[in-house]
């Protein structure tokens, strides 16, 4: 490719993002399409950051989360908690 010369086809354009651009944007459709596909001390972890400690696995919402230990869910925006009853399933 000509881009370092200055010059830079039409094509050259088309086949650098079809390649190079397209690729990344699908993998990052594709982890968000999934949802929660990381929770925070993982990516803390990534970003060289120290763990916060959060043995919690969220449940969606942005705000519910589970403590597998303690077997309570708890929502942020009501200030709640409630521990899991024997019948619930938890995927455990």
């Amino acid at each position: 490719m000509g881009i370092y010369r200055g010059k830079i086809s039409d094509d050259d354009i088309v086949s650098a993002v079809k390649t190079e651009v397209i690729p990344i944007i699908e993998q990052m459709e594709q982890a968000f399409n999934e949802g929660n596909f990381m929770q925070a001390d993982e990516i803390r972890y990534k970003e060289d950051m120290s763990a916060l400690g959060l043995n919690l696995i969220r449940l969606g919402l942005e705000d519910v989360l589970y403590d597998p230990k303690s077997k309570s869910i708890y929502t942020s925006n009501t200030n709640a908690s409630v521990k899991v009853s024997a019948g619930w399933y938890c995927g455990e």
